[in-house]
């Protein structure tokens, strides 16, 4: 019994270390993307047109995030 409970809180541990890391990754997404709209912003005011690497990358954040969530 004492070895079952040695295992289980193991694994609660792990768990736990993976959502702070993926709450990290989130937090660091939601930035990027952000970034990334006020970067397009700016590109579109001075050439009239979007920037499709741009576009891409947000596109791609944001469906990682959620699948993430």
């Amino acid at each position: 019994m004492e070895e079952f409970k040695k295992s289980a809180r193991g694994q609660v541990l792990m768990r736990g270390a993976l959502m702070l890391v993926f709450g990290l990754l989130l937090n660091l997404a939601i930035t990027l993307v952000g970034v990334l709209a006020f970067i397009q912003f700016l590109w579109m005011l001075v050439t009239t047109e979007k920037n499709q690497f741009i576009t891409d990358i947000s596109s791609d954040l944001s469906r990682w995030m959620s699948l993430t969530v």
